[in-house]
């Protein structure tokens, strides 16, 4: 299940757990950003990273 940011990701990941959801053995959850929350939330988050400047690139 990809999601917007990290911040939604570990929000996810908090409502699977509460609901008993097995993560990753259920669903899988990726966040996108890198941002310093995933690296201090007691998840295990996969993200992706990009840097300020691949970010300000068009699409």
């Amino acid at each position: 299940m990809p999601s917007f940011n990290d911040q939604c990701a570990i929000g996810v990941l908090a409502a699977l757990a509460r609901a008993g959801v097995a993560v990753p053995g259920q669903v899988s959850v990726a966040g996108y950003d890198d941002d310093t929350l995933s690296r201090l939330s007691c998840f295990n988050l996969a993200t992706v990273s990009r840097s300020a400047r691949e970010q300000a690139e068009p699409v």
